[in-house]
């Protein structure tokens, strides 16, 4: 999704399958599968922040962790697999964010990224964007 140019999604993705899917167009098309809400997330991404021709910068890489930049979009990538035990600490610093904004993780509902330096509780990936504080702050 964050390639440059026009991503390709084949069909049955949206599910997380493995198998063949059925034809959407008889059986419905789920908008509430896990796999379609994150791809619809990273689609809102790549259409509010314009980045289908933006140029992509690796921030970080190690054999576990891989960071990118793709415009303003900061995207936060691992390997571990879903037994790991604890979060990921990634070895990059985001710039201060602008002011009356903060970094906020897109695919964690805009929760706020505290720290310089991201570390998640979990390997879940994340991307992370700048937003005005009162567009998620809690009133």
């Amino acid at each position: 999704m964050f390639a440059k140019g026009l991503p390709i999604i084949y069909y049955g993705t949206e599910l997380f399958t493995k198998d063949v899917h059925p034809s959407m167009w008889h059986t419905g098309w789920q908008t509430y599968s896990p796999g379609y809400k994150f791809i619809k997330a990273l689609n809102g991404v790549r259409s509010e922040f314009n980045l289908q021709l933006e140029t992509m910068e690796v921030m970080y890489a190690d054999e576990n962790r891989f960071v990118l930049k793709r415009g303003d979009v900061w995207i936060f990538l691992n390997n571990f697999g879903e037994d790991h035990k604890s979060g990921v600490d990634y070895q990059v610093e985001l710039p201060k964010a602008e002011q009356g904004y903060a970094w906020v993780d897109v695919l964690s509902d805009d929760a706020p990224v505290t720290a310089a330096q991201l570390s998640t509780a979990t390997t879940k990936p994340a991307v992370v964007v700048q937003r005005q504080l009162e567009s998620w702050a809690i009133s």
